[in-house]
């Protein structure tokens, strides 16, 4: 056991694995509690998270890379995360460096697709900073 911030909370922590659940405990009733759960695939990777209020955000690896090819399945980063509400926001990756190269945002109410930015490549990113200092 470690000893908390606050004299409201204890974190208890043996063994060796991913967090998978959290309690808080109501400080002046000690049987009432909330409970957030996070859910992981066979790789260790957060593929969902529930909050107390049975809230769930999900997260999706399926491959989204900047090249087209997303049939390597890799299965490397994050590319899909959907809310409790439903909405989604859409992330896409260059293969050969892991960065992200695109951003999809959930659409605005009555609009059929959110905005998507395009993210700078190192490559842009370096020739910006260079030019910052001549």
């Amino acid at each position: 056991m470690r000893r908390a911030r606050s004299c409201r909370e204890r974190i208890l922590v043996s063994g060796r694995a991913n967090l998978s659940s959290v309690k808080r405990y109501d400080v002046f009733d000690t049987s009432q509690f909330t409970l957030n759960t996070i859910k992981y695939n066979t790789a260790g990777a957060v593929v969902a998270t529930i909050d107390s209020l049975g809230h769930q955000t999900g997260v999706s690896y399926a491959d989204s890379f900047s090249d087209g090819n997303n049939s390597r399945n890799t299965f490397a980063y994050p590319t899909t995360v959907t809310d409790a509400g439903g909405f989604s926001s859409d992330l896409q990756y260059n293969y050969d460096f892991g960065a992200r190269t695109q951003m999809q945002e959930p659409p605005p109410a009555n609009q059929a697709q959110g905005l998507i930015r395009h993210l700078p490549t190192t490559a842009q990113l370096l020739a910006l900073e260079q030019s910052e200092f001549r």
